[in-house]
């Protein structure tokens, strides 16, 4: 249960910094869904709100993915650093690795920060409600 509802956190944070982005670039993304599903100009695939989700939907996935890899390094990493900073390192390298390869641009750096700080923070606070 509280991974879904982190699930849906992280998906309502990415979709804002998205969202609040003015010149974001979901078009080569949008050219990729073509290719992945050549239903003549599918407007599934041309979809903004489609490409929106799916990139969304990656990010708090791998972001989910790479903390339950990570988790045993936890301690390890714990004894150097703090906690948050490893879920800020997280955050970045999911966010990061995401746009990247589905080659996202014009992305507003300020509400990417904002959703990196948050999302580490409710990440701290959902394991707080854990234990």
């Amino acid at each position: 249960m509280m991974l879904l509802i982190k699930f849906f956190l992280l998906l309502l944070l990415n979709y804002a910094v998205i969202n609040l982005s003015t010149e974001i670039d979901l078009y080569q993304l949008g050219n990729d869904f073509l290719f992945l599903f050549p239903i003549s100009y599918s407007s599934l695939a041309i979809s903004t709100f489609f490409a929106e989700l799916f990139v969304c939907i990656s990010v708090v996935v791998v972001t989910l993915i790479l903390i339950q890899v990570f988790r045993p390094f936890i301690e390890i990493y714990l004894l150097h650093y703090f906690k948050y900073s490893f879920y800020l390192l997280i955050n970045l390298l999911a966010v990061s690795t995401v746009y990247i390869v589905y080659r996202i641009y014009g992305y507003d750096r300020v509400y990417l920060l904002l959703y990196i700080v948050s999302s580490s923070v409710l990440q701290i606070l959902f394991d707080k409600f854990k234990r």
